[in-house]
């Protein structure tokens, strides 16, 4: 079985509420993980954070997993 990670971000909490919420965007990646026949490693989530800069803590701690071949990279 692939292993995947999971990213969710949202920046603003206008972002949330146009219906980009983390938690929407989290079901909808789980539901398609599940379809597809994925495990789903790790949900990694960065609340609140802009995308104009990757020191996103979430995002680093997924890099970091990516390089140690915590998940499938293929």
């Amino acid at each position: 079985m692939i292993k995947v990670a999971i990213y969710i971000r949202v920046s603003t909490e206008d972002q949330a509420k146009e219906g980009y919420s983390l938690e929407v965007q989290r079901e909808y990646l789980e539901s398609f993980a599940q379809r597809e026949v994925f495990e789903v490693f790790k949900v990694y989530c960065d609340d609140g954070i802009s995308a104009y800069s990757t020191r996103r803590p979430a995002l680093q701690q997924l890099l970091a997993d990516a390089k140690a071949k915590r998940l499938s990279l293929s």
